[in-house]
């Protein structure tokens, strides 16, 4: 065999074996988060210290951690606690438990700016919990 038919097989191999390769290696298709109260659970909060800041009047809930004043979580149901919120006074430190979800769009926005994720987050929570934080309270 001469020197342009080694060629010109050897070239038929290479695009043979790249129009195959997708088939024996997987991308990895990464799921697109869902966003919304009752979509994919971002985390759980368990008793976690909050300052919430609450509108008896506007039936609107929020709240910000203490140990990341970056993050924000707006109530799925604020009208089941804004009753028992009507006791404290905006804003109030409380325990909250929940499951929290992320927010539409906090999520749109993100998946457009890279630079916007890790500064600041927003999320939905469905609250399970609240109740008063009487640590150093007698």
């Amino acid at each position: 065999m001469n020197k342009p038919m080694i060629l010109k097989s050897a070239r038929r191999i290479v695009v043979f074996a790249l129009l195959l390769l997708p088939l024996f290696v997987d991308m990895g298709c990464k799921k697109q988060a869902r966003c919304g109260c009752g979509k994919d659970v971002v985390q759980t909060l368990t008793r976690e210290p909050v300052n919430v800041y609450f509108s008896v009047e506007d039936n609107t809930v929020s709240f910000v951690p203490l140990a990341n004043s970056s993050a924000t979580y707006y109530l799925c149901n604020p009208s089941e606690w804004v009753e028992y919120l009507s006791g404290f006074t905006s804003p109030a430190m409380l325990l909250v438990s929940g499951k929290a979800y992320w927010e539409c769009n906090y999520l749109y926005n993100s998946s457009n700016y890279s630079y916007y994720q890790p500064l600041y987050r927003v999320y939905q929570i469905d609250v399970t919990a609240m109740e008063e934080d009487l640590y150093g309270k007698k």
